[in-house]
């Protein structure tokens, strides 16, 4: 997760949003593809801070939560629809506003299918202007993941 926010880190300063990272669940291995899942997360979060106005901050959590590690992005842009929730990880589905005209709509769908295939649940939960959640729910339980701390 630190390279992921490394990596989004200049694109974040730019836009005067800050990537803050709470990990209350110390260090996880996860075996799997470390591109894709890294592709993935990169995703979620570039699309964190593409729609935080400024001088706001992205909010990554790293926990545990009845035997699962759940990783989540929380921005405060405008949030999304709740009639479009369903379709956000359809393909070329994409949200019609000024920050996202150059989406593919490609981007939300190509992280859910790396998800699936490392069995990892990805859902969003968004409020009308106030915040965008998309959680990361790691199926495998806490004894068969190995825990660092």
């Amino acid at each position: 997760m630190t390279d992921v926010i490394r990596s989004m880190q200049r694109i974040a300063e730019k836009k005067h949003v800050r990537i803050e990272l709470d990990n209350q669940a110390g260090v996880m291995v996860f075996c799997g593809d470390y591109d894709r899942l890294r592709q993935m997360f990169i995703t979620i979060l570039d699309n964190s801070v593409k729609f935080s106005p400024s001088d706001t901050a992205v909010l990554v959590r790293m926990y545990y939560e009845n035997e699962h590690c759940i990783i989540s992005f929380t921005d405060h842009g405008k949030g999304i629809l709740p009639q479009d929730i369903p379709y956000i990880f359809d393909r070329f589905f994409k949200k019609k506003s000024q920050q996202n005209e150059n989406g593919s709509g490609l981007g939300l769908p190509i992280a859910k299918q790396i998800a699936d295939r490392h069995e990892i649940r990805i859902t969003c939960d968004s409020r009308l202007g106030e915040e965008t959640t998309f959680f990361f729910t790691f199926i495998r339980s806490r004894q068969n993941t190995q825990i660092i701390t």
